[in-house]
């Protein structure tokens, strides 16, 4: 027996030293990487071992404040054939640079202003439907007295990264529709700053209100109604063709997860310099706002896209007081750390000091082609890319708002494909909520239990409610086919539209404020 275990002890020695033998000749064959640690000592890591994620050295990403003050490069990748390095200007100091948003913004009012201003409606919740005005705030210059009392609250809302365009316009008429005013600051007034510009359709009103007089025409469905359609704000960042060049600005942009990927540094600090313009806006609006807002009974703030994170991470202790008796609505963005943000606390609703009462509604489809997790996305493409860069994806708000402790709050997710958007296929259901939260922001978890909102699962806590992979509403007692409306009674914008559009439905009762007497 001893005899036998010496020679086990042996052998295992002989294969010992020919496996080391073996595992520094293919060591020799490979590049190791070193990795210093945050104590400084240095490791090595054979090529086929993982990276540790982000989420395991957040404290490598600071937080990045984007220094406005000085200009910034961002490269791009090195073939350089789709997109160049381009250098962003300063942001300037003085806050009356930004009055430009405030001057020049948008403002939806409802059915019941809209008639006691005296205002011609010019547009409605449906190409079927005038019973609302819009135009730009300075159209209603000296006939304002109304808008203290006309309607149920206000509702400040930040557009996306292309302006008010698209689902922006459409998601600011439900609102309307639910008898809320709408100001929307416009991020693409400037053409001094240079930073990004749209030119403005002149005396919008009067434009909108002659689009909506023939069917063939009307605006509903339109991808921009309200920017001259050969200002298109081309991004500095892509290599231009038109001969001579046309001009192009530095903060517009197209989110490419190679491109970010390239030099992820300059991105994470170009992202910040364009959260920063748009909280420079919305202090500008903020410590000018109307009385008519300040007085309100309800004030939302609600954003969209970009816009949804200015909204969701802006804090301003004035506005934060209005919000109590409203909320915020974040809508096609997700609170996560992705590409769009420097850091994982930048994710953080309120700057982390917003109160945590302040109801929230969030909305964003499932395969969202820019926050969600699933492939294809530039937030999952970026975080599982070579940069690696980004925390663990859920693709919506529900993890940030447990974490911060919000104790009134609506997510809900949307299987509605890779939309960026949720008016073209999920716009009953967004009206339904909508009403609900504007009318009682801290019982929406309540509202929005009702059997007629079909999701796949639901998740309820007290006055907290997750939806997810919801259906538009209407689909399942009369069927997708009966829902389409036919392409002849269709304007030619929704002639255009890339999936079948649905019919109009509103299932729910307005609040004696939003209605009209006949």
């Amino acid at each position: 027996a001893q005899a036998g275990s010496l020679y086990m002890k042996s052998l295992a020695t002989k294969l010992s030293v020919v496996y080391t033998s073996l595992l520094l000749e293919y060591v020799a064959s490979k590049t190791l990487n070193s990795v210093v640690d945050a104590d400084g000592a240095v490791s090595l890591r054979l090529p086929f071992e993982p990276a540790p994620r982000p989420e395991d050295t957040q404290s490598h990403y600071e937080c990045l404040g984007s220094d406005e003050t000085k200009p910034l490069l961002v490269r791009t990748p090195k073939d350089q054939t789709k997109f160049k390095d381009f250098e962003v200007p300063p942001l300037p100091s003085q806050p009356e640079a930004y009055s430009y948003a405030t001057e020049e913004a948008f403002l939806l009012l409802p059915a019941r202003c809209a008639l006691e201003i005296g205002l011609t409606p010019n547009i409605g919740d449906s190409d079927n439907l005038l019973d609302q005005w819009m135009g730009r705030v300075k159209e209603l210059e000296g006939r304002t007295d109304a808008l203290m009392s006309c309607a149920c609250g206000w509702v400040i809302f930040v557009h996306g990264s292309g302006g008010f365009t698209y689902d922006n316009v459409r998601y600011t008429i439900m609102m309307a529709a639910a008898g809320y005013a709408v100001m929307v600051p416009d991020s693409f007034a400037s053409d001094k700053l240079g930073l990004r510009y749209k030119a403005p359709v002149p005396n919008l009103s009067a434009h909108l209100r002659q689009l909506n007089s023939q069917r063939h025409t009307m605006s509903y469905w339109c991808d921009n109604n309200v920017y001259l359609q050969n200002s298109t704000c081309p991004p500095s960042m892509v290599n231009l063709t038109a001969d001579p060049p046309s001009r192009s600005y530095p903060l517009c942009y197209s989110s490419s997860a190679n491109a970010i990927s390239s030099h992820i540094d300059d991105w994470r600090q170009y992202y910040e310099r364009v959260h920063r313009l748009r909280k420079l806006e919305l202090n500008y609006l903020v410590e000018h706002l109307p009385s008519y807002i300040l007085m309100s009974s309800k004030v939302f703030l609600a954003g969209n896209s970009e816009g949804a994170v200015a909204a969701a991470r802006y804090h301003h202790p004035k506005l934060d007081a209005l919000l109590q008796t409203g909320g915020r609505i974040i809508l096609q963005y997700s609170c996560e750390w992705s590409y769009f943000l420097s850091c994982s606390a930048n994710a953080d609703v309120g700057e982390s000091q917003s109160n945590t009462s302040t109801p929230i509604l969030n909305l964003i489809a499932r395969g969202d082609p820019f926050f969600s997790a699933e492939n294809g996305s530039v937030a999952h493409d970026v975080r599982n890319g070579p940069s690696g860069y980004g925390g663990s994806l859920t693709g919506n708000c529900f993890a940030r708002l447990k974490s911060q402790g919000f104790k009134y709050f609506l997510v809900a997710t949307f299987s509605v494909g890779k939309e960026h958007g949720l008016t073209a296929r999920a716009a009953n259901f967004v009206r339904f909520v909508f009403n609900a939260f504007l009318a009682s922001p801290r019982h929406i978890a309540k509202s929005a239990s009702d059997p007629a909102l079909h999701c796949s699962s639901f998740q309820k806590s007290g006055d907290q409610l997750f939806l997810d992979a919801c259906d538009e509403m209407g689909l399942e007692q009369l069927g997708h086919a009966s829902m389409q409306i036919p392409l002849a009674e269709q304007s030619a914008c929704g002639q255009n539209q890339s999936q079948p559009l649905l019919r109009y439905m509103f299932l729910g009762e307005r609040e004696l404020c939003a209605r009209v007497a006949v």
